[in-house]
């Protein structure tokens, strides 16, 4: 018998429902019309496609499968927010041509391979982020890109040395 496995789930960020414009945790700013969870793929789309409005986490957000910010699109966490992803594959964190800005905690400890890919793309961290990668290179940096850490960097399973 074969296992089962879940259909891929894709969760688009669309923004600007009226007073709640870039909140993360109001459902009409998702294109399922609601808050994307631990079976979702996200994907904040390109600035034209969210008519100027990024998502903002000001608490603690479901967590997420994965998250890739496509070219001009952007996402802060700020200082109380906290978002998880729980992908166990290969780059749990995409940024294409895109900005991430964390003052709270982003917590990828869940042992992707390579849990941050950034092409081209700025990275700040003011905060925590905890990264579970067992691999000596957990951010992926293609061209210009920039990781800023001015906050707390903590590897929570790093193989020991042999």
């Amino acid at each position: 018998m074969r296992p089962i496995v879940p259909a891929r789930s894709l969760c688009y960020w669309i923004g600007g429902t009226a007073d709640a414009e870039t909140q993360w945790g109001h459902p009409a700013n998702w294109s399922s019309g609601r808050v994307p969870d631990e079976n979702d793929e996200v994907i904040i789309p390109s600035f034209s496609d969210t008519a100027g409005f990024f998502p903002i986490i000001y608490n603690n957000a479901l967590p997420v499968k994965m998250l890739t910010l496509d070219s001009g699109a952007e996402l802060t966490i700020e200082k109380d927010g906290k978002l998880s992803l729980l992908y166990l594959g290969d780059k749990a964190l995409s940024l294409y041509y895109a900005k991430l800005i964390n003052r709270g905690t982003l917590d990828l400890s869940s042992e992707a391979e390579d849990p941050i890919q950034l092409v081209e793309s700025q990275f700040s961290n003011f905060g925590t982020i905890l990264i579970g990668s067992q691999y000596p290179d957990p951010i992926l940096q293609d061209g210009l890109s920039i990781f800023q850490n001015d906050g707390e960097l903590f590897f929570t399973n790093q193989r020991q040395p042999q």
